[in-house]
């Protein structure tokens, strides 16, 4: 095989496009084309492939949607082969989807290690499906799409477009509450995830140790404690996933970028003030997942009202129950 053939492409190049990005820059080009299964082939056609039975779709469909949908503009030097062959000079610039070999040479441009195309043709065809995070990071980024659309499950009967659109939609409303807020905090993954030991408790009481929670995610003790301590490098996306859901919060909360992550970093400081109250905080934790940003909000204020009345309460020597 030719070493810059792209590997396991399935459906590459199926759609046009022409709605274009917001575009980052990289070796090839600005902004990059992206339809979300619509388009050229009109407002009902739909990327829909590799669903599985239990509703989600694996790392494998959504980068293959990806390669799919998205295109990036031609480099200089493809523009000038093409004028030549055309013997057009002002021949119009034409928008291409990714082969693997061209997306590891963009991932290594922003000082991405780890993930050759041989590696991506893996990824792509589900042979492989725990890459690191500086990985999936890399991609999200070169794509332009939140991490959350490649990590968060797909609600039952909607299409990747349908997810991709949604989490796009939660990014510009949670940039627009960061500005409010004089921007976003990023936060590291260490400190995210100590917060989860701290308040999420087990039924006694008692912070989870890192040898229960790596029994439970079938991980180790070793390896949960340089999440924790910050030496862990190369850390596969699985095992942050499988901690998230031990803890009962979304994926996103430590895959996610800090647009994606901030509302729930938000409820869980103020969940921390509760930790004494033990399974009633996972409880609320559960019920507030799912809930509007505006909701969240709400809660929020509740308890820091009620907490301030505590405050004053505990000044005035005050124990009447309420």
């Amino acid at each position: 095989m030719a070493g810059d053939e792209p590997i396991a492409q399935v459906g590459h190049g199926r759609f046009g496009g022409d709605r274009n990005s917001d575009g980052g820059q990289h070796e090839f080009g600005g902004c990059q084309q992206f339809n979300g299964g619509q388009g050229a082939f009109g407002a009902d056609r739909h990327f829909d492939g590799g669903r599985s039975e239990s509703g989600g779709y694996p790392l494998a469909a959504r980068l293959d949607f990806l390669f799919t949908t998205v295109r990036r503009p031609v480099t200089d030097k493809e523009q000038a082969a093409a004028c030549r062959a055309a013997g057009d000079p002002d021949l119009p610039r034409e928008w291409r989807s990714w082969s693997n070999a061209e997306f590891e040479r963009a991932l290594k441009d922003r000082n991405v290690s780890g993930c050759t195309r041989i590696y991506l043709g893996f990824l792509r065809a589900g042979q492989r499906d725990n890459p690191s995070l500086h990985v999936l990071q890399g991609i999200a980024r070169i794509f332009e799409v939140p991490l959350a659309f490649l990590v968060e499950d797909v609600q039952p009967g909607r299409t990747l477009a349908d997810h991709l659109a949604e989490w796009r939609r939660h990014r510009e409303r949670s940039r627009a509450e960061a500005l409010e807020a004089l921007g976003p905090v990023e936060e590291s993954l260490d400190v995210r995830l100590n917060r989860l030991f701290t308040v999420f408790r087990a039924e006694n009481g008692h912070e989870y140790t890192d040898a229960e929670v790596a029994a439970a995610v079938g991980s180790t003790a070793e390896e949960i404690r340089s999440l924790r301590d910050g030496s862990a490098h190369d850390v596969g996306i699985n095992v942050l996933r499988a901690v998230a859901g031990f803890f009962s919060v979304p994926a996103r909360y430590l895959l996610g970028d800090p647009e994606d992550y901030r509302p729930l970093t938000t409820q869980l400081n103020t969940l921390a003030t509760l930790v004494g109250v033990g399974p009633d905080v996972v409880a609320l934790a559960r019920a507030l997942n799912d809930a509007s940003p505006r909701t969240r909000r709400m809660v929020g204020e509740v308890v820091a009202a009620l907490l301030r009345e505590d405050a004053l309460d505990d000044e005035d020597g005050g124990d009447e129950p309420r």
